[in-house]
């Protein structure tokens, strides 16, 4: 059972990581045509909260 709670609450973290990241890239992508380094930041950004996501989803599917 504590496992259960602890997986639960990794998750919630993640999407919460994965929420400032995806919040960080509209603000670089809104920033961008001021330097090529914060379109870059922009899609680093969108990449590990689309991985977050996608990897938390995966795991939550297999556990079922």
């Amino acid at each position: 059972m504590d496992g259960m709670i602890l997986a639960y609450l990794s998750r919630i973290v993640l999407r919460g990581i994965a929420l400032v990241l995806g919040s960080l890239r509209v603000f670089c992508l809104y920033w961008s045509c001021v330097g090529v380094p914060l379109a870059a930041y922009a899609i680093v950004c969108l990449g590990s909260a689309t991985t977050i996501i996608l990897t938390s989803d995966s795991e939550r599917r297999a556990g079922r």
